[in-house]
């Protein structure tokens, strides 16, 4: 069955309870799956998560903050969809390892996402309110065994982020900044 990652913090603001409503549709069409629930955890857990974990118990392959980074990117490699359903996000690092290991994301049409993914990707992998978040999960999760080509061309477009393409473009920008404004 295919895995499903959350690897965000478990915080209100990255709306696991918008996960969960996905996930328990997907379990109300009897699709089979299985769940990574990775991410910072704090001292009060979101409730979503404890109800999810009664629920889901025999799902859930991995449950808990991974800080061995090896062990981290093993998990996110099993994976085949990244999820995100959060209110507030910088950036999106999490999505962007997760998907530059392979997954397909699944992610809102808002916030840092749109700028992440290539556009060509966003009709398919961009979502826009509860519903279509469930019809995308739902249709990511039938077909995520048969999309390699597509995880291929996703996880090589992830490179542009990392760091050893990033820094060039960085010492450059530095470099320019470090130049007087009279000698330009």
């Amino acid at each position: 069955p295919p895995l499903i990652i959350w690897n965000h913090r478990w915080e209100h603001d990255k709306n696991p309870e918008g996960f969960f409503e996905g996930i328990d549709a997907l379990a109300a069409e009897g699709i089979d799956f299985r769940l990574a629930l990775l991410g910072e955890r704090y001292r009060t857990l979101p409730s979503a998560l404890v109800r999810a974990r009664g629920r889901y118990g025999s799902r859930i392959v991995h449950d808990g903050y991974v800080p061995d980074k090896g062990a981290y990117r093993e998990i996110l490699r099993r994976g085949d969809i990244v999820v995100s359903t959060a209110f507030q996000e910088n950036f999106g690092i999490s999505v962007v390892e997760a998907v530059a290991a392979g997954c397909l994301p699944l992610l809102p049409r808002r916030l840092s996402y749109p700028e992440i993914l290539p556009g060509e990707f966003h009709r398919e992998f961009l979502y826009e309110g509860q519903g279509d978040f469930v019809r995308k999960l739902s249709r990511l999760t039938r077909n995520a065994s048969r999309m390699f080509d597509v995880r291929r061309r996703l996880s090589r477009a992830m490179g542009v982020h990392a760091w050893e393409t990033a820094v060039s473009a960085y010492d450059a920008l530095l470099a320019d900044m470090a130049v007087p404004e009279g000698s330009r």
